[in-house]
């Protein structure tokens, strides 16, 4: 050693702050097997690492994650729904230090099974009231309403005659 040295300088990113993101808010309800997911992020540090949603059945706390892909300034994918029931949905996101964040999860229900129908035929139709009937059941999310409607046999305009919103459903013609 000589009396000689070397002096190095240079600089280093201390990124101890977490990226920002922000979950686009899911339908509600879906018919689908999968959900479609749309999410912003960013992060003034060190940048995104990488942008995923994740699901989990709804109160379970077990999460399964799909990564996003950025297109058009949003990160987006399709998430797939195993089953029909209400999931919790969430939006992850990582900078390259590592430092995470997670949204607030959000709850959607897949389903993909229409409801049942029954029609109780008119015993007697009449001029002046005939009684309409009817029992309709969803095991999904329920049954929101039943129409009774009405058309003459040769054309093709439908007419409602009721809307009933709870069982029983019945009415008069």
């Amino acid at each position: 050693n000589a009396g000689l040295s070397t002096t190095r300088t240079g600089s280093v990113l201390v990124d101890n702050v977490p990226p920002s993101g922000t979950l686009d808010a899911p339908a509600a309800l879906v018919t689908d097997t999968s959900v479609p997911l749309s999410a912003t992020a960013a992060d003034t540090g060190s940048g995104i690492a990488s942008v995923a949603f994740e699901t989990a059945p709804h109160g379970s706390g077990v999460w399964d994650s799909t990564p996003a892909m950025l297109s058009d300034g949003a990160y987006v994918a399709a998430t797939p729904l195993p089953y029909d029931g209400s999931f919790d949905v969430r939006l992850h996101v990582v900078d390259a230090a590592g430092n995470h964040v997670r949204s607030t999860p959000t709850t959607v229900t897949r389903d993909t099974v229409g409801p049942t129908l029954g029609l109780t035929a008119p015993a007697d139709i009449t001029a002046t009231s005939t009684p309409l009937s009817a029992s309709a059941s969803d095991a999904g999310t329920g049954v929101a309403w039943v129409r009774f409607e009405q058309r003459l046999a040769a054309s093709g305009q439908w007419t409602a005659i009721a809307t009933l919103t709870s069982a029983p459903y019945s009415t008069a013609w």
